[in-house]
C-alpha cells in the first residue's frame, strides 16, 4: 500500500512503542519520515536502522519537543531536505503517578510543556509552510483517559484535555487552509507499560473490554496512517478513540479500573538514558593490547546503552516500573567523587553498601594491578593465599591484636581464628547457622522480629512474617522468631535444652534502626555461654566500622561465637562475606574427619580478585577513619536535632555512627495515602517515608526507608562524606518535611 507515497512527515516521540510503529507504517506506505527523539539514542538508532534497512526514507533528530529552537530546527531540516511537509504527528508525551498534593510547579510545567506545550511548537511551525501550500494533516496522539473520569493524575489528564481542546480549537482556526486537525486516543496497548503489568491485571483490563484483548501499536499506527492521509480529506476536529470498547464500560463517574489506572499511568516514554557514548575504535590492527581494550569499551557501552531495557525484560518489570513510577533516579549510572550522577545532577546515597564512595580509586587500582599479574582467581585444590592472607588480616583486625597468629590455637579465649568467605551475607548467614548445628547435633534456630538476615531459605527463615518470607513457605524446620529483645522468651527457649544457635543483629537497621538493649545484651552473652549454644551476630550492616567500631559487638561482654560480614568488605566493587569463627567452634563442625572438612563450601567464595578488593577496603578502614565516622555519626544526629527536632514529621532518631535511623511519623491527609495513588495492597504501609524519599530524590540526594518499617528512614552516609555534604542533606530533608506538612 502506498497512500502515503512521497508525503513529508514529521512524527515526535519516534523511537519506541507506538512512536516506532508509526515510523515503521508511515515509510512502508511510501512516506518520508524525520523523527524525534528526547533520551535513548539506541532504541532511535534501531528505529532508523530498521526502516532504513527496509528501503525507507528516514531523518532523525535528537531534542526537547518543548524546546522552540529544536522544533524550529526539525522544520528547517525538513524544508531544506525535502522542499515542505504535508503531516505532522504530535506523538511525544510523558507522565508522573503524582496526586495534587505533592505536585510542585515543576512537575506540572514538565509534564505540560511536553504534552501541550510540545505540540503547540510543533504545530506552529508546521502550520506555517502548510497554510502556504494550502494542504496539511496534523494529529495529535492523546488517550482515552482525557474522554472520560477515569484515575489519572492530575496534571496528565489536564495536560491530555488540552491536547483535545487544542485539537479541536485548531481544526477550526485552519481548516479554511485545507490542513486538517484531529485526535487519535489509544487504550492500553501491547507496548510499554503493558509489558511490566502482572498477568492478573492484564486479564483484568481485557475483561473490561469488549474486544477482549489489548491494542497492538501496529493497528493503531494503521488507524494513524488513515488519519493523516489523502484518503482521509473530510474529517478534521475529531477525536478517534480506539481502545477495543474499553471505553464503552467504563462509567462516567468511574474512577476507573485497577489495570486501566496502570495504563492512563503512563511512565516517562525515555526508558533508558543515555548513559555512555560509544568508544572510539581500535587504534591498529597490529596494536593487539589497544584494540582489545577498545573492543572491551565498546563492549560495555553496549552493556549499558541496551541493559535498562533488557533488565525490565529478562529480569524484573516491576521493579523498573516501581523505579520510575517513584521517581528513583535509576538513569543515574555515572559516577563521580564517590557519588553517582546523570544528565540532570549528582546524588548522595544513602544505602551503605558502598562506605567509600562508588568506585573508590584506591579499589579500582588494587584491582587493575591484580588483573595486571598473571596470577589465579580461583584454585582448584582451594588453598587460596589470597583468602588466607585476608582471613588473618580479618581475624587479627577483630581480636584487636589480643590473638597474633602463631600457627597454633589463639591464646585468648573466644578469639577469631576460623574464617569462611563466601559472596554474599545471606551465604555468611547460611554458613553460621550450619556451623552450630553441625557442631552441637541440635536443631532449633532462634532469631528476633524485625531483623532481616537474607533470602536465602534458611536466612529467610530467621525473619519475621511479611513480604521478604510469606511467599516462601515452609520454611526450615526449627527456625523460631522471638518478640524483640524478649528476655523472658529467650530464657524459655534454651532452656528446651535443643537450641543449637541465637542470630542477632546488634542494631537491626531494615526493623527500624533499632539497637539491642544493653541489659539484653548482657543476658544473652550469659545465657548462650551457659547452655552451650552459639551465639551469632549478624554484623553485614553494622561491621567494618559502620557503627564507630570495627564490629559493634565489640561492646559486648563476651564475643559472639561467630560474627558473619558482608556488603562493604568488598569495597562496593566486588561481591565478598565473611563468617569469622572460634577455634573451638570450627574444630567441633569441621575437623571430625576429611569428609566433614568440605562439608560446607561454596566455588567463588574468597576468590583472589575478591580478597584483593577486600584487602585494599581495609587498608582504608583505618582506626581514625573508624573514630570519624562515630565523630560524624555524633555531628549528623545533633543536626538533625537542629534542624527538624520540632518538626511534627520527626518521631527521633536512633542508631550509632554511621547508621542512622529517623524516625517520621505518618502524613494525616488520605491523599497522601498509598490507597488514595492506586495501590490498595499498600494501604496499611505508611507513605510517609516513600514520600519523603521522593522529594529527596529531586534534591540530589537518594535515602532509602526500612525493610520492615517504612515510617523509617535509613541514612548509611558513605564513609568519605564531610561535614558540609551532611548538613545539605539535613537542611533539604527539614525542608522537604516541611513541604509535606503543609500538603497534609
Amino acid at each position: 500500500m502506498t497512500r502515503l507515497s512521497g508525503m513529508r512527515c514529521v512524527i515526535t516521540g519516534g523511537s519506541r512503542g507506538l512512536g516506532r510503529a508509526m515510523v515503521t507504517r508511515f515509510c512502508a506506505e511510501g512516506a518520508r519520515v524525520l523523527f524525534t527523539y528526547s533520551r535513548n539514542d539506541a532504541d532511535a538508532e534501531t528505529t532508523r536502522a530498521a526502516v532504513a534497512a527496509a528501503g525507507g526514507e528516514v531523518l532523525v533528530q535528537k531534542g526537547d519537543c518543548a524546546d522552540a529552537a529544536h522544533a524550529k530546527a526539525v522544520l528547517g531540516q525538513v524544508m531544506t531536505q525535502w522542499g515542505g511537509i504535508d503531516v505532522l504527528v504530535n506523538n511525544a508525551g510523558t507522565t508522573q503517578v503524582l496526586p495534587i498534593g505533592l505536585l510542585d510547579e515543576a512537575d506540572w510545567d514538565r509534564v505540560m510543556d511536553v504534552n501541550v506545550k510540545g505540540a503547540y511548537l510543533f504545530s506552529r511551525a508546521a502550520l506555517r509552510p502548510m497554510i502556504r501550500a494550502r494542504a496539511g494533516a496534523i494529529l495529535n496522539i492523546g488517550t482515552f483517559a482525557s474522554e472520560r473520569m477515569v484515575e489519572a493524575p492530575v496534571h496528565y489528564a489536564a495536560a491530555k484535555a488540552a491536547l483535545r481542546g487544542f485539537t479541536e480549537a485548531l481544526a477550526r482556526e485552519v481548516g479554511r487552509y485545507n490542513v486538517r486537525v484531529n485526535l487519535l486516543a489509544p487504550g492500553l496497548l501491547d507496548v510499554g507499560l503493558a509489558q511490566t503489568l502482572p498477568k492478573h491485571r492484564l486479564a483484568e483490563y481485557t475483561r473490561q473490554s469488549p474486544s477482549g484483548r489489548l491494542g497492538h501499536a501496529d493497528e493503531i499506527a494503521a488507524i494513524a496512517a488513515f488519519l493523516v492521509s489523502r484518503e482521509n480529506s473530510l474529517m478534521t476536529g475529531a477525536k478517534l478513540v480506539a481502545d477495543g470498547g474499553a471505553l464503552v464500560t467504563t462509567s462516567e463517574h468511574s474512577q476507573g479500573a485497577g489495570p486501566v489506572n496502570q495504563a492512563v499511568h503512563q511512565v516517562a516514554s525515555e526508558v533508558a538514558n543515555d548513559v555512555a557514548s560509544a568508544a572510539t575504535t581500535a587504534a591498529a590492527a597490529t596494536a593487539t593490547a589497544a584494540a582489545a581494550t577498545a573492543a572491551a569499551g565498546l563492549r560495555l557501552a553496549e552493556h549499558v546503552r541496551d541493559g535498562v531495557e533488557g533488565f525490565r525484560s529478562y529480569i524484573n518489570g516491576m521493579i523498573a516500573l516501581r523505579a520510575e513510577l517513584l521517581g528513583e533516579p535509576w538513569r543515574a549510572l555515572r559516577v563521580k567523587d564517590g557519588r553517582l550522577f546523570d544528565d540532570e545532577r549528582t546524588y548522595e546515597e544513602f544505602h551503605g553498601t558502598q562506605s567509600f564512595g562508588h568506585r573508590h580509586p584506591a579499589i579500582a587500582a588494587a584491582l587493575r594491578a591484580f588483573l595486571d599479574t598473571d596470577h589465579v582467581n580461583w584454585y582448584p585444590a582451594r588453598v587460596n593465599p589470597y583468602a588466607g592472607s585476608l582471613a588473618r588480616r580479618l581475624c587479627e583486625r577483630a581480636n584487636l591484636g589480643t590473638a597474633p597468629y602463631d600457627g597454633g590455637p589463639p591464646t585468648t579465649p573466644g578469639a577469631y581464628h576460623s574464617v569462611f568467605f563466601a559472596n554474599s551475607g545471606s551465604d555468611g548467614v547460611e554458613a553460621a547457622i550450619k556451623l552450630a548445628r553441625a557442631a552441637t547435633g541440635r536443631p532449633r534456630i532462634l532469631s528476633m522480629a524485625g531483623a532481616y538476615h537474607g533470602c536465602t531459605m534458611g536466612s529467610c527463615a530467621l525473619m519475621q512474617p511479611g513480604m521478604f518470607k510469606d511467599p516462601f513457605a515452609p520454611h526450615l524446620p526449627g527456625a523460631v522468631v522471638l518478640p524483640f529483645a524478649d528476655l523472658d522468651a529467650l530464657a524459655r527457649e534454651l532452656s528446651c535444652g535443643d537450641v543449637a544457635s541465637v542470630v542477632v543483629e546488634p542494631i537491626q537497621l531494615e526493623g527500624g534502626v533499632n539497637t539491642l538493649p544493653p541489659a539484653f545484651v548482657e543476658a544473652l552473652c550469659e545465657l548462650t555461654a551457659k547452655h552451650d549454644v552459639a551465639l551469632i551476630a549478624d554484623e553485614i550492616q553494622t561491621g567494618m566500622g559502620r557503627t564507630g567500631r570495627f564490629l559493634a559487638s565489640e561492646a559486648w561482654p563476651r564475643r559472639p561465637d561467630a560474627v558473619v560480614l558482608g556488603k562493604h568488605l568488598g569495597g562496593g566493587l566486588l561481591p565478598i562475606s565473611a563468617m569469622m569463627t572460634t577455634t573451638a567452634w570450627f574444630e567441633r563442625a569441621y575437623t571430625r574427619d576429611y569428609a566433614a572438612a568440605e562439608a560446607h563450601n561454596t566455588t567463588f567464595g574468597g576468590n583472589a580478585m575478591a580478597c584483593v578488593a577486600a584487602h585494599a577496603a581495609l587498608d582504608l578502614l583505618t582506626d581514625a577513619q573508624i573514630a570519624r565516622n562515630a565523630e560524624l555519626g555524633g555531628f549528623v544526629r545533633a543536626e538533625l536535632q537542629r534542624v527538624i527536632g520540632q518538626s511534627p514529621l520527626y518521631a527521633g532518631h536512633r542508631g550509632a555512627g554511621m547508621m542512622l535511623g529517623i524516625g517520621l511519623h505518618d502524613l494525616a491527609h488520605p491523599w497522601l495515602s498509598f490507597e488514595h495513588f492506586g495501590v490498595p495492597g499498600l494501604a496499611n504501609q505508611p507513605s510517609v517515608g516513600v514520600l519523603l524519599c521522593y522529594r529527596m530524590y529531586k534534591r540530589g540526594y537518594y535515602p532509602f526507608v526500612c525493610g520492615h518499617r517504612w515510617n523509617t528512614l535509613r541514612i548509611l552516609p558513605r564513609f568519605t562524606i564531610d561535614e558540609a555534604a551532611l548538613t545539605g542533606f539535613v537542611t533539604a530533608l527539614g525542608e522537604e518535611m516541611e513541604y509535606l506538612c503543609e500538603q497534609s
